[in-house]
């Protein structure tokens, strides 16, 4: 018995690990009412967040608004109702990016992208 318990704490001790935020990454997870989305990139990020159907249809580009943003090593939770979506869109594309100074003035880093099923 406490060999197959060990076995089992052994085998799921990995699996916690891969639930975790590791340095200089972005994550984002559906957890109840909405996303859960954790910074831990040396920068604040910012978002955009969008129907994965609906985001061919408009057009956008990264932005400096503070309310869609995440300081470095902070977490943000965005509601299912906030998303630019229609109704039967079950997956959105989560975009996020930095600011880098440049000759005194700020340039959008690369856009990066996460899909997520809600």
């Amino acid at each position: 018995m406490r060999l197959t318990v060990l076995a089992l704490t052994i085998c799921l001790l990995p699996a916690c690990a891969l639930l975790e935020t590791t340095d200089g990454e972005v994550s984002i997870r559906s957890e109840g009412s909405g996303l859960f989305i954790t910074n831990r990139t040396n920068d604040r990020i910012y978002y955009f967040v969008v129907g994965q159907t609906t985001e061919t249809l408009i057009d956008w580009g990264p932005h400096r608004n503070l309310e869609a943003s995440i300081a470095r090593n902070e977490s943000a939770r965005v509601s299912y109702d906030e998303i630019l979506r229609s109704e039967d869109e079950d997956d959105i594309i989560f975009f996020w990016w930095h600011f880098l100074e440049t000759d005194e003035t700020l340039k959008p880093s690369v856009v990066h992208s996460i899909k997520v099923s809600l």
